[in-house]
């Protein structure tokens, strides 16, 4: 519920529509059409408030009904463990040989703070061309000196309260740049974090 919770009030943040229909308001008490005391301009920004709140009011009930559903829809509970039936993208980027050892810095915000996001690295070119390293914190990063130092496919990553998350790759002088993708493909809740995330010495990444 928590969850459902917090994802309806995310999408009912649409401020299209709740400022549009400040507007209306605005426009219908300013033609006459006044459901308040007020006069004037008064009465003109009275109208536009409440429509507004209203608007947020009517869309977030809207979303909090149906965010039940479309949780279903993206995936599954195992205990605390949400697994997705389709593998969520959390960071993509076009590698070349000369960001060898650059920190790239991302987060993935559908996961709740302090839990543990497993992933998978997907690359469109050689994987035996190159190394890649993922952490919640530069400093869990290391520092490659070939391409082949660190090769794997995937892992779990344990993240702060903003879900903050960075990676290095280095590959191969001679390799041609291609894409590297990390999908997201389940994260656990984690009620009481780890001690080491709770300290102050874990600052999250933080970027412009």
């Amino acid at each position: 519920m928590r969850f459902a919770i917090a994802g309806a009030y995310k999408s009912s943040l649409n401020w299209g529509g709740i400022l549009g229909a400040g507007v209306i308001g605005a426009f219908a008490e300013l033609r006459g059409f006044s459901f308040l005391p007020g006069e004037g301009w008064q009465g003109i920004v009275a109208s536009g408030l409440i429509y507004t709140a209203v608007a947020f009011l009517v869309i977030f009930l809207v979303r909090l009904v149906i965010a039940p559903f479309v949780i279903h829809r993206d995936g599954e509970w195992h205990g605390l463990r949400f697994v997705y039936r389709e593998p969520q993208l959390g960071f993509s980027h076009y590698f070349k040989p000369s960001e060898n050892n650059e920190v790239f810095r991302f987060r993935f915000k559908d996961a709740p703070p302090f839990s543990a996001i497993t992933y998978k690295i997907v690359a469109d070119g050689r994987s035996d061309f190159f190394s890649i390293v993922v952490a919640a914190h530069e400093k869990g990063l290391i520092e490659f000196t070939t391409h082949s130092d660190f090769q794997y496919t995937g892992g779990t990553v344990a993240v702060n309260k903003d879900r903050d998350m960075c990676a290095k790759a280095f590959l191969r002088p001679d390799a041609d740049p291609f894409s590297i993708r990390i999908y997201v493909h389940s994260w656990e809740e984690h009620a009481d974090p780890a001690t080491e995330i709770k300290t102050a010495d874990f600052e999250p990444a933080r970027w412009g």
